[in-house]
């Protein structure tokens, strides 16, 4: 009896492979309508994902763009509430409110009457309050925090702004010590506020350099959208 004469590796690679073609090709016949429609379906998630993440990417840079453009609480105000979900939206809550509770300090200090300073400083506590809620980074709470205790300095509420103090010191820990600075500093002067000592330079807006409403306030950095964006230092708040 013959034998069957050995099989060579390349015939038999070359046979495995046409197989495999035979196969491919059987199976493609069979399923080839529901080949395609999952093709197109996979294309038309690419093309709305594509769609929905350059509708967000133009969202952020007009966000950053109108808080860049902002000059007063109510325009601030109105960037907050056209972008809650965005990280835009605390500073923008911060910067209304520090003009609010800046424009009340120096109404009263000029005894100004035509400024409404006990309903600039509710406003002022009502946004500081919205941004803390909001607050996303540390020292987005922080400077929350300090605009909080700010506003109750001026009310006359001592145990709130030392609370508001004592909290700002936690949140500041280790990692910001200038804040941990001011709010101990202006810890150690309460006791002499209440007793209605009057004190150079007694405001935290002071301390922060800022006694005066800004008519513009602009990010010291405009971030890309990727990016987590860093805070600028207004008045009432403060940055590293």
């Amino acid at each position: 009896m013959a034998k069957r004469p050995p099989v060579e590796p390349n015939d038999a690679n070359e046979s495995l492979e046409e197989s495999t073609l035979i196969q491919l090709r059987v199976f493609y016949t069979q399923h080839r309508n529901k080949i395609a429609a999952a093709l197109l379906i996979a294309a038309a998630c690419f093309f709305v994902l594509s769609l929905y993440q350059q509708r967000q990417r133009q969202v952020l840079e007009d966000s950053w763009g109108r808080l860049a453009t902002a000059t007063s609480p109510a325009s601030f105000r109105t960037v907050a509430e056209d972008y809650p979900d965005k990280p835009v939206a605390q500073l923008a809550l911060l910067s209304a409110a520090d003009l609010l509770l800046a424009e009340a300090s120096s109404a009263r200090s000029a005894d100004a009457g035509q400024v409404d300073i006990e309903g600039n400083l509710a406003e002022a506590a009502r946004l500081y309050q919205q941004a803390l809620d909001k607050a996303t980074q540390p020292l987005i709470r922080i400077n929350a925090l300090l605009g909080l205790a700010a506003v109750a300095e001026s009310q006359k509420q001592w145990d709130d702004a030392e609370t508001f103090y004592v909290q700002a010191t936690e949140a500041a820990g280790e990692r910001y010590p200038f804040l941990v600075n001011i709010s101990e500093q202006r810890l150690a002067m309460l006791p002499e506020l209440r007793q209605g000592v009057v004190i150079i330079e007694s405001s935290i807006l002071d301390d922060l350099g800022m006694t005066e409403p800004t008519s513009e306030l602009t990010p010291a950095i405009t971030p890309e959208p990727s990016a987590t964006p860093t805070l600028s230092a207004p008045p009432g708040s403060l940055a590293e």
